[in-house]
């Protein structure tokens, strides 16, 4: 796993470690900040509106550093293209960037998440990935030609490789 370096903070960030900094942002973007905006909206007290006003913008300063961090640490090494494998409840072969892409692309494409997706969803070698794609059997009943297979591996994108064909 390549490692990432922030030198504005003195730390080394591994592709884990900014998966995780992602989902904290997120979490906060998604949960924090909408619940506290409706607890500052029917609030009456004007110490405490001031109180929490106050924590929102902390809030945001929090998702500002990650924000800078994750985006400084692409810059300083991208992001290589990684693949990975799902097999319930719908088997999927997936190239993305990071375990969480992989399992939104999962999400949008393949099947809703009963929450053990996260756990579900493992990386997997790019030869491992290679074999299982070269051997797969598309929807007309072929194999997709060497010159096929290469175009899409080689790709800097996220997509979904194999979908379960009891899907397709």
């Amino acid at each position: 796993m390549g490692k990432k370096r922030f030198r504005k903070f003195g730390i080394i960030l591994t592709g884990s470690a900014v998966e995780k900094m992602e989902e904290a942002r997120d979490f906060v973007l998604e949960v924090q900040l909408p619940e506290l905006r409706k607890k500052i909206a029917n609030e009456t007290d004007p110490d405490k509106v001031t109180e929490m006003e106050k924590s929102k913008k902390d809030l945001l300063r929090f998702v500002l550093r990650q924000n800078q961090m994750i985006n400084y640490s692409e810059i300083i090494l991208p992001t290589t293209v990684k693949f990975f494998e799902a097999h319930s409840p719908y088997y999927a072969l997936i190239k993305a960037k990071t375990k969480r892409l992989a399992r939104l692309n999962y999400i949008a494409y393949v099947a809703d998440d009963d929450g053990t997706l996260r756990d579900e969803i493992k990386e997997v070698s790019r030869d491992y990935a290679l074999a299982r794609y070269s051997r797969v059997v598309g929807e007309d009943n072929k194999q997709p030609s060497i010159k096929e297979v290469l175009e899409n591996f080689q790709l800097d994108e996220n997509s979904v490789l194999i979908i379960d064909p009891l899907l397709v």
